[in-house]
């Protein structure tokens, strides 16, 4: 009959199996498989720090040297930053629904149909003062709940 110890070592694999299979991090696998290992040892030597050592290198050492490999066997690249939210409108266009000023304005952004207050960009376009209703504009960045926009045309009225 297997040891406590031994059973524990095999319950604490079976737990980082399924979690992992539920995951799919290619992260707790190697955890399970030095759990494993510390179980049949177990079996063998009743040392508890030897079998902590032991789970403990072959996890590590499965993390660091298995795990680039196994990721670049599978194909699975880290996935991408992509940009959400109201990073997302970042140089979008949009259309001005009543002129904007340095301060106040608002636009329809027309890649996603919201309605936004607005004002100027007053850094990248130093020289405008005015940008009225009708015209298009480019979101160059966002203070606070406002839009910060600049026109989408290269002369706009100033």
């Amino acid at each position: 009959m297997l040891e406590m110890t031994s059973m524990i070592w095999f319950g604490l694999a079976g737990v980082f199996a399924l979690i992992e299979m539920a995951s799919l991090g290619f992260f707790l696998m190697f955890f399970a498989t030095g759990a494993l290992v510390a179980g049949i040892l177990s079996i063998w030597n009743p040392d508890l720090t030897t079998q902590i050592i032991v789970f403990l290198s072959v996890s590590v050492a499965l993390l660091v040297f298995a795990r680039p490999l196994v990721k670049n066997a599978l194909n699975i690249k880290e996935t991408p930053h992509k940009h959400s939210n109201v990073e997302a409108l970042m140089g979008k266009e949009a259309l001005v629904l009543s002129e904007i000023s340095q301060h106040q304005g608002r636009v329809k952004v027309l890649h996603t149909g919201e309605i936004w207050s607005a004002c100027l960009d007053h850094d990248k376009h130093p020289q405008l003062s005015l940008l009225e209703e009708g015209k298009e504009g480019i979101i160059s960045g966002i203070d606070g709940a406002k839009l910060l926009i600049v026109p989408k045309e290269p002369h706009a009225h100033s």
